[in-house]
This record gives C-alpha cells, structure tokens and sequence, in this order.
C-alpha cells in the first residue's frame, strides 16, 4: 500500500481545521493591528507547508481503536501540525537554517520584513519574531488541548502527557546542541538515545499514543505504538542525516552540509570517523564545524563515505529498525487493512529521498 493517498485523506481535513484555528485565534488577539493579524497569518501558513505526517498518525491511531469523534481528533491532529511547525522554527535559529520545506525558514522570512522596514539589525528582528511565534504556537497549542469537547480525566491525562513529552524533546535537543559545541564524542548509544528523543518521539510516537490515549485504547497496545515510533523516528532522522549530506537541496527543500558547519555529533559523522585513516580523520575533524564549507570539502566527505561505505553501513542499521518495526506493527490487535498503513508509514521512511 502507498502512503500518500492515506496522507491525502487526512491532510485537507487537517489543513481547514487549522484554518478554523486560525480564525478563532484571530478574533480573539488582545492586540489587533496589522503586524499582529499578519504575523498569525504567516505562522498559520507555515503551519500548513508540511505533508501533515504526524497530524495524519494522530487520527489514524485514534480510528485504529474506536474513536468516532472525528471532529474532536482532527482538532488535535492541527494542534500536533501547528506546534511540530514552531518547533521547526525554533529549530531553524539554532541550525542556522535558512530554507524550510523550499522556502525561506520563519526568521529569514522576518529578516526580509525588516529590511522592508528599514530596520538596522535584520537578524535580531528575525531571530526575536521566530523566538516569539514558537511560544505563542506552543500556548495556543496547549489552550486547544486543554478546551477539547472531551472527558476531564482524559483531557488531563492527554494534556499531562504531552506537556511532558515536549519537555523531554527540550532536553534532547539542549543535550544536541551541547554536543555540537564541545569535543566530546558521543556513543552510538548517545546519539541513539538523541534521535529517540528529539526526532522519534515527537514525529511518530507522541502523535501515535495521542491519537490511541483520546480513543481509549488499551496500555500495552499504547506501549507498543510507542516502541514502533521510536524505530520508525530514528529511521526517519537518519534519513535527514543522509540527506544533509548526499541529498539535493533543490529537491529536499533544505540546504546541504547545514549539520557539517554545526558539528552535529551524527551516527553518519561518527561512523565515518571511525573508519577513516588517521590523516582522513584530521582532514575531516577541521570540515565538521566550519563555518567555510566549500563545494570541494563537500565533495572530499561524500567521497570518503563512498570509499567506506558509510551509507550502506547505515542503511543495515535502518533495515533492521525497519524489521523491529514490522514486528511490532504485526502484533497490534488491528485489522490487516490498519496494519498495512503502518506498513506503509515504515517504507515511506525508509526509502524517503526528501
């Protein structure tokens, strides 16, 4: 089965509830000038440029065990999409990112407004309004939560659960960069644990257990989407790893080389550490973290992976987190039908290219 016309089916549906969002939050600003009422506009249409992956696994976990409140569920599904979208913008500051999805990240698009403007310090007014519009799509985020048509307990439940899984996706994220910025090495382990916590958690095990926690479904069942997210997550992030490097920015909509000049602490860059000479290793130890990456020091890393392997030996580790993923999907108590979705979900990220 392919993925994209399940993601089709959920993706209007998700798009018009953010437009209602969107409307609401309108109408209700304390402030209500122009640069307020577009500066919501801009962040509800960033909202709205993804595939609307994880909004899609909400519903879909959520009508997998007996949910019926459609409605109610795709309100949920927007808030995921809306608060992933500031998450991603946050991110993007400290990445250094200037594209998203094929446009201009969130503070760059600021940045442009400032020099509109004639304001001087385009990357403080860039950096300042990007800071702000994550914030205020997180509170907007846990208002919707928190005023859902729905059983209190559940509400609290739900609403607790999420609360600290953003927590623990903070940290994950405050450990990363911590990493990029110093000389430590961290294990495969380490960098593992990251992926769970950064990537996995919230791209495919918080939206899976949302949706299965709001339709009732039983802790082991809950327990296993978990463990399903995490394998497919880190599959997912590996890829981006893959891509940072060997992919093309034209079509993946994200600039090449970004997790180079950060030094992030890959398992790609610590796998090609590990097996390159010790004269390759130096070379490569001045490339990661450089603010100057050339096209030639990009082309001398792609050849030194292609030299080792690297993304061959990678892709064992994605196949067999692939094959755990399977296992677990086959020992859900769904209907066949449901299981080949996720199937699906499993492929889409294993050969994704983009």
């Amino acid at each position: 089965m392919k993925l994209q016309p399940f993601l089709i089916r959920y993706k209007d549906s998700i798009e018009d509830e953010l437009s209602n969002i969107q409307k609401d939050v309108k109408r209700d600003l304390s402030f209500k000038d122009d640069f307020m009422r577009e500066f919501h506009e801009y962040l509800f249409r960033f909202s709205t440029r993804g595939k609307m992956f994880r909004g899609a696994a909400v519903i879909h976990a959520y009508r997998l065990y007996g949910g019926h409140d459609l409605k109610m569920i795709v309100r949920v599904a927007a808030t995921i999409e809306l608060v992933g979208s500031c998450i991603l913008i946050h991110d993007d500051i400290i990445d250094n990112s200037d594209k998203r999805r094929g446009e201009p990240s969130f503070h760059m698009f600021y940045e442009s407004e400032a020099k509109k403007r004639g304001i001087k310090n385009l990357r403080d007014f860039g950096h300042s309004c990007a800071l702000l519009a994550g914030d205020i799509g997180y509170f907007i985020g846990f208002h919707l939560l928190s005023t859902l048509p729905v059983d209190v307990t559940l509400k609290n439940s739900a609403s607790a659960f999420f609360a600290k899984e953003m927590a623990i996706l903070g940290q994950a994220e405050l450990i990363e960069y911590d990493y990029s910025t110093t000389q430590y090495e961290p294990s495969d382990y380490e960098i593992i644990k990251i992926y769970k916590y950064k990537t996995a958690h919230y791209t495919l095990s918080l939206p899976l257990m949302l949706g299965a926690i709001y339709a009732g479904a039983p802790e082991d069942e809950i327990k296993k989407l978990e463990h399903l997210g995490e394998s497919v997550g880190v599959i997912y992030q590996m890829k981006d790893d893959e891509l940072d490097v060997f992919g093309d920015s034209q079509f993946t909509g994200k600039p090449t080389g970004s997790d180079i000049k950060e030094n992030k602490k890959t398992l790609l860059r610590r796998t090609l550490l590990n097996s390159v000479t010790d004269a390759e290793r130096k070379k490569l130890l001045t490339l990661f973290g450089s603010n100057g990456l050339s096209v030639n020091d990009m082309q001398l890393i792609i050849q030194l992976c292609d030299k080792y392997n690297i993304k061959r030996n990678l892709q064992k580790i994605e196949e067999k987190l692939a094959h755990d993923a399977r296992r677990i999907v086959e020992s859900l108590t769904i209907e066949k039908e449901d299981k080949e979705v996720l199937m699906a979900f499993v492929d889409f990220n294993l050969f994704r290219d983009k």
